[in-house]
């Protein structure tokens, strides 16, 4: 996060030990024309994606970079993100008791 982007797994295959990373805005948004609601979405259709493989039979893998761009300008708080904004221990034991 230090270059202010934040990236998820956006596909794995365990079974061939491959795991596809990419932006955390990658994707396009669903049009809900049925929703009464106005709905947001952090998707911004942005092209980062990066291959990981590990080799069963090697101890090495491989990287590719499928695009290296990305579609939108880095972000300068890093809560902006939501894999960031996690509960701490304490923020979960007040929640769940709520939630029963």
């Amino acid at each position: 996060m230090e270059q202010g982007y934040a990236v998820s797994t956006l596909s794995s295959n365990m079974t061939h030990n491959q795991v596809e990373i990419g932006c955390d805005t990658s994707g396009t948004p669903n049009p809900n024309k049925n929703s009464f609601k106005t709905v947001t979405s952090r998707k911004l259709d942005c092209p980062f994606t990066i291959y990981a493989r590990k080799y069963a039979k090697k101890t090495t893998c491989t990287l590719k970079v499928k695009n290296s761009q990305y579609s939108h300008d880095a972000t300068e708080n890093i809560m902006d993100h939501p894999a960031f904004r996690k509960f701490n221990e304490q923020e979960t034991s007040q929640i769940t008791p709520m939630s029963e």
